[in-house]
């Protein structure tokens, strides 16, 4: 195991901890609602793919509402495989069910081929300030976000995020991140 790989193990383990005892501003679920939406990206964007966050993710599920809301094409991750995964559209709340490692996705068959996707919120374990996350090891997005031009959008607590993290040659830079304080952009 190379280096870079060891040292993200390591820093995995402590920021989950860190993640996991944080708790978020009261309406951060808004935040990161308004703060999306108000993007061109999100304007301009028809189809969207999307996490259901879990835990002590980012919460989207007022982000989700909205997307809805709008008349905007949803699709959220389905894992299919080992660092496989699939966009699969979401029409309503009621029809998530649980899947792989109890991760809320849909049974439809609707999936979006990756290049027809325009917009893509990432979640992560870790971001920093330069762009790039520290998801959970498994390589599920890095591998997905290589297959297509969408917008690559990390959404993420600003008193959490990192300076820098580790990086490999697999690991995909963010265009934007988004917290519920600020946005920043490399594209």
């Amino acid at each position: 195991m190379n280096s870079v790989l060891i040292e993200k193990k390591a820093l995995r383990r402590e920021l989950i901890k860190k993640r996991d005892s944080y708790t978020p501003p009261e309406n951060c679920g808004s935040a990161f609602r308004d703060a999306v939406t108000l993007l061109p990206e999100y304007k301009n964007a028809g189809r969207i793919f999307c996490y259901v966050s879990v835990g002590h993710e980012a919460s989207t599920g007022e982000l989700i509402e909205r997307i809805l809301q709008d008349g905007k094409e949803l699709y959220i991750p389905r894992c299919c495989g080992p660092h496989e995964m699939d966009a699969v559209r979401l029409r309503d709340f009621p029809s998530l069910v649980p899947g792989m490692y109890d991760i809320p996705t849909s049974v439809a068959d609707d999936i979006a081929s990756p290049n027809s996707i325009d917009l893509i919120v990432v979640p992560g374990v870790s971001f920093s300030w330069d762009g790039y996350r520290l998801g959970h090891g498994a390589g599920y997005y890095d591998i997905y976000l290589k297959k297509t031009k969408a917008i690559r959008l990390g959404l993420f607590f600003h008193e959490l995020m990192e300076e820098t993290l580790p990086v490999s040659p697999l690991d995909v830079r963010m265009d934007i991140i988004v917290t519920e304080k600020r946005c920043v952009r490399w594209k």
